[in-house]
């Protein structure tokens, strides 16, 4: 029995591990759709100014650079807006069967969760599939997390022209 019970509580360590990990990719998520919000509010306030640009500004080919940087800016920022909701989005399960781990089946069958908890003892595999579930969610937020990131790149890159070409047309 003691062997039995040890390895129940290994199980919930990794469990707790996992659930751990989940948790960290949200944060992170939730930071850097924060930091998105705002870089994209910098973005808005140059399109927003653009009014106050004198005629010759306008009709200069800066403008036309502004204008393409500030397009493929908001296309990126959509891009990476989604990517970083995919991480925190809640994931829905593969299987059509009843899962007692698993909360929209416990909330749309109480009686039949009932049920399964009193048929499962102490040594029930439901540890285990919580530990696989939980895993397959933190490689998906982990995915879309990487991407996420990487999207940062041309995000970025555009921002800092669209900034750039905004101060220029600035001065004209």
């Amino acid at each position: 029995m003691k062997e039995e019970k040890s390895n129940i509580e290994a199980k919930d360590d990794v469990l707790a591990i996992i659930r751990s990990q989940i948790e960290s990719f949200d944060h992170k998520a939730e930071i850097l759709l924060a930091v998105i919000g705002v870089l994209f509010g910098l973005s808005i306030t140059a399109i927003t100014s653009l009014s106050q640009l004198s005629e010759g500004a306008k009709k200069s080919g800066y403008f036309t650079y502004f204008l393409v940087f500030a397009a493929l800016f908001a296309v990126s920022s959509v891009f990476s807006i989604v990517l970083t909701l995919l991480v925190i989005y809640p994931r829905k399960k593969n299987s059509q069967n009843f899962d007692s781990c698993y909360y929209l089946d416990i909330a749309n069958n109480h009686e039949r969760f009932a049920q399964s908890i009193k048929d499962l003892t102490y040594n029930d595999a439901s540890t285990e599939r919580q530990i696989i579930a939980n895993a397959d969610i933190c490689a998906k937020k982990h995915r879309c997390f990487v991407a996420s990131i990487w999207s940062l790149i041309p995000f970025s890159v555009f921002l800092i022209l669209e900034l750039i070409f905004f101060v220029l047309l600035s001065t004209l």
